[in-house]
C-alpha cells in the first residue's frame, strides 16, 4: 500500500530549536538567480541524504541542521550542470551553475519525475524517484523534507509552524512522541510521496485540522 503523508501548517508558535541554518544562493554565469532548484545536503562520509530544500524566486535557500561537519551540498536544476561543494565550516554558500549545452538538452529525454516538485500550492517530494530513500522510515524522509524541522523532543515543525499530518487523505490523530513512533514503523516503500503545504485550503480545516 502507497502512503501518502501531507503537511498543512497551523498558526502555532514556533518551538524552540538548536539547529543551525546554512544559507546559499544560485545563480547561472550571467549573474541571474535560478529559482526552483533543487538543495540537498549529503552525509561526507557515506553521500546520504539528510535535508532536502529548494531555491527561492531569488536564488536563496535556507537550511536548518543540527549538524554541519562535514557535509556535502549539492544543486541541480533544469537546464543546468549538477554542482556539489564540500562543507567543513561555513554557513554560507554560493553556487554558480554552467549551462547545459543545447545539444545535449535535446538529447537527453526522461519521464522521471522530479525528487523535488514545486507546484502553486505545495512542494511535493517524491520518494519513490529518491535513491536515498531506500532503507529509511516515514520519520527520516520526513526530517529530510525541505522546510521541516523535528526537534529532540519529536515535535514536528514546516517553516516554524505546527503542523497537521494526514496519511491517505486523512488526519492522523496522534501527535508528539506517539505520532513520531507511528511514523517509524512506516517504510520508505510505502510511501509514495510527501506533500508539503504552508497554506492548507479549507478543506483541510473541515477535516479537523483548525487553526487555518
Amino acid at each position: 500500500m502507497r502512503l501518502l503523508i501531507l503537511l498543512a501548517t497551523l498558526q502555532m508558535a514556533a518551538f524552540a530549536t538548536t539547529a543551525q541554518t546554512i544559507k546559499g544562493s544560485v545563480f547561472n554565469d550571467k549573474k541571474e538567480a535560478i529559482a526552483n532548484a533543487t538543495v540537498s545536503i549529503l552525509n561526507a562520509k557515506d553521500s546520504s541524504l539528510i535535508r532536502s530544500s529548494i531555491s527561492n524566486i531569488n536564488g536563496q535557500f535556507n537550511i536548518m541542521l543540527t549538524s554541519v561537519n562535514p557535509i556535502i551540498v549539492g544543486v541541480s536544476a533544469i537546464g543546468y550542470q549538477t554542482q556539489h561543494k564540500l562543507i567543513i565550516d561555513s554557513l554560507q554558500i554560493l553556487f554558480v551553475l554552467i549551462s547545459v549545452p543545447k545539444q545535449l538538452q535535446t538529447v537527453v529525454v526522461s519521464s522521471k519525475k522530479p525528487m523535488i516538485d514545486v507546484k502553486p500550492d505545495r512542494i511535493v517530494f517524491n520518494v519513490e524517484n529518491s535513491i536515498n530513500a531506500i532503507g529509511n522510515t516515514g520519520f527520516d524522509l520526513l526530517r529530510k523534507s525541505p522546510g521541516v524541522v523535528i526537534d529532540n523532543n519529536d515535535n514536528i515543525s514546516l517553516l516554524g509552524n505546527g503542523v497537521a499530518i494526514f496519511i491517505d487523505g486523512k488526519p492522523s490523530p496522534l501527535t508528539g512522541k506517539e505520532l513520531a513512533d507511528f511514523l517509524r514503523t512506516i517504510q520508505s516503500t510505502d510511501i509514495e510521496a510527501i506533500e508539503l503545504i504552508k497554506n492548507p485550503s479549507a478543506k483541510y480545516d473541515a477535516a479537523g485540522t483548525g487553526g487555518i
